[in-house]
């Protein structure tokens, strides 16, 4: 116990050291400053919640990167049997395993994480693993399992009273109603999410919330209203430096202009936007796709690249580029089989269900004992009353042999008339 509060107060102490010295700064810049710090730390927690900081800020940036001081921080924590930093370490593996489309791997650890919060009874690292399980299935679009978890880290957030978090769950639960098409719901969720991210003061989930609004107002068909928000939320990016947003916001904005193009209703906005010139919309929709996409190539994100090639090969068609169109439109049927195939489906699921049966095990161990005694209990009973059994039923075998052998000796002496006399009257008459 006093292990673990000495890790837990120095997990407070070297969280207040970093964010004082780091705070000014974001991206690949806070990144490198946190690097250089590496060469001069000793091999004990302090460095082990260093390496921590490094994987959580790059899984968005370079995943791979995120994975590689992830798995430096788990094994020097196994090392130093550092309960927290083992459970946090698996989560930011899970996180940038996420941030690759990994998503077996990324469950994979997160289940792991989930454990040793549990042993740890840290219920804000529970609440949080919950948090990035519901992403994964929110990704893998299982809207049920991503709506459980959401609830439960929100439910938990709410306890804790941990505002940042809650907006987050709330932007979270807001994109999977997104998902579903339950626009009136997504456009709820997202709009109470901004309104307290803007009342803390955070940039980079303020950005996420605002792109996911345009993202509603497209769906509401609303293209004008969701360039609005997508620009904004490119604006926000400059300060934050978050290369997956980024990338989201280009291709967002790619295919609304791409859906401006395509509308053939009459709309004042083509007019207003390319002076009624379809290509130069065309072109300006290209641009901006092509930009997102190169950023999600770098990061290796599939699962939120996947469709904007699709997108893409359609604007090459439509400016007459065949053979553009059709190499993108090869790499979404790629990407998309690669997110999406079965495999991948089948091994989360069976991940969960051993976590789920392995959970179920340890809490209904003392209960296993328990029905373990009744058990024997009733086997050294039933036992018992069948060796009464047996001597009852041996004893009356016994009766009924001597009563025919009896039966017998009287016949042999006696007529049967009077045989039957006796055992009947005890007497006869002479």
């Amino acid at each position: 116990m006093k292990k673990q509060v000495l890790a837990a107060f120095a997990l407070a102490l070297v969280c207040g050291a970093t964010n004082m010295a780091f705070a000014q700064k974001h991206g690949q810049q806070l990144i490198d400053s946190l690097k250089t710090e590496i060469p001069r730390s000793k091999p004990d927690t302090n460095k082990v919640l260093l390496l921590l900081d490094i994987s959580f800020y790059s899984a968005n940036i370079n995943p791979d990167t995120g994975i590689r001081y992830g798995t430096q921080a788990l094994e020097l924590s196994e090392k130093l049997n550092f309960g927290k930093g083992i459970a946090e370490a698996n989560r930011y593996m899970g996180i940038s395993y996420n941030a690759r489309s990994l998503f077996p791997r990324a469950l994979e650890h997160y289940l792991r994480a989930m454990k040793k919060y549990e042993e740890l009874k840290d219920l804000n690292g529970i609440a949080k693993t919950q948090s990035s399980m519901g992403m994964v299935y929110t990704l893998k679009k299982d809207s049920a399992n991503a709506l459980l978890y959401l609830r439960k880290a929100f439910a938990t957030f709410e306890k804790l009273g941990a505002k940042g978090p809650i907006a987050k769950m709330l932007n979270n639960i807001g994109n999977v109603y997104l998902q579903d098409y339950d626009l009136p719901q997504a456009l709820n969720y997202y709009t109470r999410a901004l309104k307290k991210n803007e009342e803390l003061g955070e940039p980079t989930a303020m950005e996420s919330n605002i792109s996911n609004l345009g993202a509603v107002y497209y769906e509401l068909k609303q293209p004008a209203e969701a360039l609005t928000h997508y620009f904004r939320a490119l604006e926000l990016n400059d300060k934050t430096g978050n290369l997956s947003n980024r990338a989201t916001h280009n291709c967002s904005i790619g295919n609304t202009y791409l859906y401006i193009a395509r509308d053939t209703t009459g709309t004042t906005l083509l007019d207003s936007l390319f002076g009624g010139d379809r290509t130069k919309a065309l072109l300006e929709s290209k641009k901006y796709m092509e930009e997102g996409l190169s950023l999600f190539e770098k990061l290796g994100n599939l699962n939120s690249s996947y469709k904007y090639y699709k997108y893409l090969s359609e604007v090459q068609q439509m400016l007459g580029d065949e053979i553009g169109a059709l190499a993108n439109y090869k790499k979404y049927a790629d990407a998309n089989d690669s997110v999406y195939n079965e495999t991948n489906t089948k091994k989360m699921v069976t991940m969960q269900l051993q976590f789920d049966f392995d959970k179920k095990e340890a809490l209904g161990a003392e209960e296993l004992q328990r029905q373990k005694y009744v058990r024997n209990g009733f086997v050294i009973g039933f036992g018992v009353m069948l060796l009464f059994a047996f001597i009852f039923l041996s004893q009356r075998n016994r009766i009924r042999k001597g009563k025919k052998e009896s039966d017998e000796l009287l016949l042999n002496i006696l007529p049967e008339e009077v045989a039957e006399e006796l055992k009947a009257n005890g007497s006869s008459e002479a």
